[in-house]
């Protein structure tokens, strides 16, 4: 009863990572892109039959702490572009004046003592000064030594070199502001400016609009769907499918109950007989169950199938007990189990208990999960059998005597007999 009363605070777990060990390198890295990459998790993909309904959306959706980061092009079109476009009027005054494409502009000559000097100063701050949060430090020192060895070893061969660095990096610098000058137009922004692939990703040929919104924490689904009760994407679908899995594992396990029972009513044709078998088997799952329960671990995918299990498992030691009790009643008296029988149901329970027992010490936590709850259930079947349902025997025979007693007692036929026999005497 008191394992029973656990399954209040009995839970279901959906989420297949914490299945595996958390010490396993995978899942390690795998939690830690989570934590550190919003856009690392799965996302549920969200229609919006227009523009205003898909930033709706979305300011619902980024206010909620379940979720981590939405993602559309509605809001690169909005209205209110009016700042945007005057910061990119701004960018293209300041880029009218910029030298064509190709030609060489005239910038400050490189200067390799300088650059030496600059070099010491910068070594010396590294190395001197307090160490910097930054896990490159002894790479960064490293290399600038590597440059003023050089620096000193070229001496005049190194003006050459560093004049044609210069170049480089300045030809790509130019190339650059000439593609951020063809990119400062000052129109709004309109759908189709966004790029063919972006757009392809996030509407579609009818106009709609659609937004990934990517997860944060477990109760995500619920809280999307509070918004947009018609999401979907992979998130909803894995749901669904555990879901599914979740009460198939069920209906397995109540339809293996109704078949045992056909079974045994067959068998032992008396239905006190046979609910009296069923004992064992239910105190198992009550037990199993509600250990769970106390002690806080959830069902989840892997271990709902001890179900089934228990339910096939469970129900031979109650079986054995009733079969030997009618065996036996004929003779009368209290009911002891026979030694037999009692060893037979012991051995195979211990074996049954130690097979199921072995899982637990597996890394994966969904097996450990799934040898635990199968082993305390077989125990609890075992002990019941073997102790609570021969005590329950008896308490009904000396109920039924006790009854019989009674009715013998007050049965007016025998009140007569007893009274002729005394005038008789």
């Amino acid at each position: 009863l008191v394992c029973g009363l656990g399954t209040v605070w009995l839970k279901y777990d959906h989420n297949l990572l914490h299945l595996q060990s958390p010490t396993l390198p995978s899942v390690v890295w795998e939690h830690r892109l989570l934590e550190a990459t919003p856009g690392a998790s799965w996302h549920a993909l969200v229609w919006a039959n227009s523009r205003d309904e898909a930033i709706a959306y979305k300011e619902q959706l980024a206010r909620m702490p379940e979720v981590s980061m939405v993602t559309e092009v509605a809001s690169l079109t909005s209205e209110g572009q009016s700042s945007s476009i005057a910061a990119i009027g701004e960018i293209a005054r300041l880029l009218e004046r910029l030298p064509s494409g190709g030609t060489h502009f005239q910038h400050p000559r490189p200067n390799p003592e300088q650059l030496g000097r600059e070099i010491d100063l910068l070594l010396t701050a590294l190395i001197v000064g307090p160490p910097p949060d930054e896990p490159y430090l002894s790479r960064i020192i490293t290399s600038a030594k590597g440059l003023r060895g050089e620096l000193d070893r070229l001496k005049e061969q190194a003006m050459p070199l560093l004049a044609q660095f210069d170049n480089t990096l300045a030809e790509g610098l130019l190339q650059q502001l000439h593609e951020l000058k063809a990119m400062s137009s000052i129109r709004p922004i309109t759908l189709h400016d966004i790029p063919q692939s972006l757009r392809e990703r996030h509407t579609d040929a009818d106009g709609r609009y659609l937004l990934r919104v990517f997860a944060r924490q477990e109760q995500f689904i619920h809280a999307v769907s509070s918004v947009a009760p018609e999401a979907t994407g992979k998130p909803y679908t894995t749901w669904e499918g555990l879901i599914g899995m979740q009460w198939g594992f069920i209906r397995a396990g109540l339809l293996a109950l109704a078949a045992i029972v056909i079974i045994l009513l067959f068998d032992l044709q008396h239905l006190t007989d046979v609910l009296l078998a069923l004992i064992p088997l239910t105190v198992g799952v009550a037990t199993s169950l509600g250990a769970f329960g106390w002690l806080g671990w959830p069902l989840n995918p892997a271990n709902m199938i001890a179900l089934p299990l228990i339910v096939g498992v469970g129900v031979d030691n109650g079986v054995h007990v009733i079969h030997d009790w009618r065996a036996r009643r004929a003779i009368g008296g209290t009911y002891q189990i026979d030694a037999g029988t009692s060893r037979g149901i012991l051995v195979a329970g211990l074996t049954t208990i130690i097979g199921f027992g072995a899982l637990m010490i597996s890394h994966h936590r969904g097996l450990a999960g799934l040898g635990a709850i199968l082993a305390l259930g077989v125990s609890g079947s075992l002990i019941t059998a073997l102790t609570l349902l021969p005590q329950i025997l008896n308490t009904m025979a000396a109920m039924s005597r006790s009854t019989k007693q009674t009715i013998q007692t007050t049965d007016p036929e025998n009140e007569t007999a007893r009274a002729n026999w005394a005038r008789a005497a």
